[in-house]
């Protein structure tokens, strides 16, 4: 059994409690929120010797009894449950797929993690035929699985969309041969939308995600076409047609529905995101989200220790504006905001996160397996390819035994079961460790959670 840990902080003028092990979430008063700081540590008498002369001791009393009461039930200072032992390394059921029909892009956007494309290799599209053995391998490593999700990437999945289309059908015949459901998502730069990609996609019930990074100089000093020119105007011509036609048919979470969500990237270039992400709601957008780069220090554009503070003071920013959007016609819903206390990820993903490497795998055009899209181009990491299946499942039980609890930093981290322990690209590319998170990473995901929780709070009290 994990000990008991609750994570108490004051953001505005509320004083916040969430335990850490159940996910209860609630507010206190100063008086309650200073017995439970000292609560695991000190006896009643203790605590009102501590407390005597800032507090009338009846009321001390009273409070102590309250918290008592509610650790009792499990409610505060609950203990959690470690993992199960480590797995059968021959066992493996992949749910989820990226499929890279492209290693190619019309973009040239500067942060890339893909190069642009290729991922440090040759430009290539996928073939269908490649493209079908990757859903035969799929339905067939699946024992017990019988709803898969396929995300089409790139590069720019657009640039082979005969392909991407194929490859649909392709499935929805697999899925009257076995019984077993897919569900697709399209991450495009949105340049190469038209008329016929919009009602396949529609005809599809295709997910979007959608890159913007915001106002136009900085979507168009981050993200120029191939030619050097700017890509604002087209995709945003794009975007808000294909906003008007799908608006209000999904659910508002990112990952339920049918959902179409605006994705950007911030960089040091444009601290000031919040701006960012008002402007994608001004636009009409209603699912935003705009995440930090992630690259070396030494590298141009990168988020820094040092950048932090003025960060902070954005998604503080962002908070006040969603709440006073909140109601009215540029209501928006942030993703890093949408926290679930009730209806949230299981007990596995808790711990463990993404499932890269034994849940969620990428394809590239010449079949090669990767623990995630992000490692694609890493060829230490490459788990397998559709010819000879799963080659290194020792990587692969590596990935699947990696969690919180093996992860020193995430122990005793108050956020550990909302994140799950970090991506472990990140981890890998800053620390060459999958047990070691990029700490930059680590902090802000920590002050995301405490504005997202404040902001459940809120929505808890209207109930």
């Amino acid at each position: 059994m994990i000990k008991g840990q609750v994570h108490v902080f004051t953001y505005k003028d509320k004083n916040i409690v969430l335990d850490v092990n159940s996910n209860s979430l609630f507010t206190v008063d100063e008086l309650a929120k200073e017995i439970i700081h000292l609560y695991p540590s000190f006896t009643l008498a203790e605590i009102i010797g501590k407390l005597n002369g800032k507090y009338d001791e009846n009321k001390i009393t009273e409070a102590y009894q309250e918290i008592q009461q509610l650790h009792q039930e499990g409610i505060i200072y609950s203990e959690g449950v470690l993992p199960e032992e480590e797995h059968d390394p021959e066992e493996f059921e992949i749910k989820s797929m990226c499929l890279h029909v492209s290693h190619d892009c019309n973009l040239r956007c500067k942060y890339c993690f893909a190069g642009t494309g290729p991922y440090g290799q040759k430009r290539s599209l996928m073939t269908f035929e490649q493209g079908k053995k990757a859903i035969d391998f799929l339905v067939s490593q699946a024992k017990n699985t019988s709803h898969f999700e396929i995300d089409f990437f790139g590069g720019e999945p657009l640039l082979n969309f005969s392909v991407v289309k194929q490859i649909v059908a392709y499935a929805r015949e697999k899925e009257k041969e076995t019984g077993k459901k897919f569900d697709f998502s399209l991450t495009t730069n949105g340049v190469y939308i038209n008329e016929e990609v919009e009602e396949f996609i529609a005809n599809e019930n295709i997910n979007l995600i959608l890159s913007i990074d915001g106002r136009p100089e900085v979507n168009d000093k981050m993200r120029p076409m191939d030619d050097g020119s700017g890509s604002y105007q087209t995709i945003v011509k794009n975007y808000q047609r294909i906003n008007s036609e799908r608006s209000g048919n999904a659910d508002n979470r990112y990952g339920r529905g049918i959902y179409t969500y605006y994705r950007g990237t911030f960089t040091s270039e444009n601290l000031d995101f919040a701006n960012d992400v008002l402007h994608l709601s001004d636009l009409g957008f209603k699912r935003i989200s705009v995440e930090p780069v992630v690259l070396p220090e030494n590298r141009k554009y990168a988020i820094k220790k040092d950048h932090l503070p003025e960060l902070f003071e954005q998604y503080d920013v962002l908070t006040e504006s969603y709440l006073e959007r909140k109601g009215t016609d540029k209501e928006f819903h942030f993703h890093h905001f949408e926290v679930d206390m009730e209806e949230g990820p299981c007990f596995s993903k808790r711990i463990t996160g993404c499932g890269a490497g034994y849940q969620y795998m990428a394809i590239t055009p010449e079949g090669d397996i990767y623990p995630c899209h992000q490692f694609v181009g890493k060829k230490e990491m490459i788990i397998g390819n559709l010819k000879e299946g799963f080659t290194n499942k020792k990587l692969m039980n590596k990935f699947r035994n990696t969690n919180i609890y093996t992860k020193p930093a995430c122990k005793e981290c108050w956020a550990r079961h909302l994140c799950g322990g970090g991506c472990h690209v990140n981890a890998y590319g800053f620390n060459d460790d999958l047990n070691k998170p990029y700490e930059v990473g680590c902090e802000l995901t920590k002050k995301r959670f405490e504005n997202a929780l404040y902001l459940k709070v809120l929505e808890l009290e209207q109930e």
